[in-house]
């Protein structure tokens, strides 16, 4: 592959995410919920492993997140109008990111959650 064409396709990419960053809401908040998750992540001292299983499951986020919104675009492209396939097709597509959103916030609350309780435990016995 030639430079120049892997430097655009990287321009374009990032172009691709800057817009999502404006523009989609949801997109914005599940930023901000990533900024939280790797901060208490790096807060809680996570091992290799967990660190792996935590970046796997916010990238799995952000790309369906992506491609849901890409869908979307392409679906308002084809039928501006209501149209009961582009509801079904948009309605399946955010359904996966619904479903990859939670099955996340399971693994990272297995993760996270009793290295949190552990972590006020240590602060409870050094206050008292």
């Amino acid at each position: 592959m030639k430079l120049h064409s892997f430097l655009y396709s990287l321009k374009m990419a990032i172009n691709g995410l800057r817009t999502a960053l404006h523009r989609e809401n949801n997109f914005q908040i599940q930023v901000m919920i990533m900024i939280t998750v790797l901060l208490l992540s790096f807060l809680l001292s996570l091992s290799i492993i967990e660190w792996c299983i935590i970046l796997f499951c916010i990238g799995m986020v952000l790309c369906i997140e992506l491609m849901n919104t890409s869908i979307e675009y392409l679906a308002n492209l084809y039928n501006s109008h209501y149209d009961l396939r582009i509801k079904r097709i948009k309605d399946i597509s955010a359904a996966s990111v619904l479903l990859v959103s939670l099955i996340s916030g399971i693994i990272g609350g297995l993760i996270l959650i009793p290295k949190c309780l552990n972590f006020a435990k240590s602060w409870k016995v050094l206050l008292y």
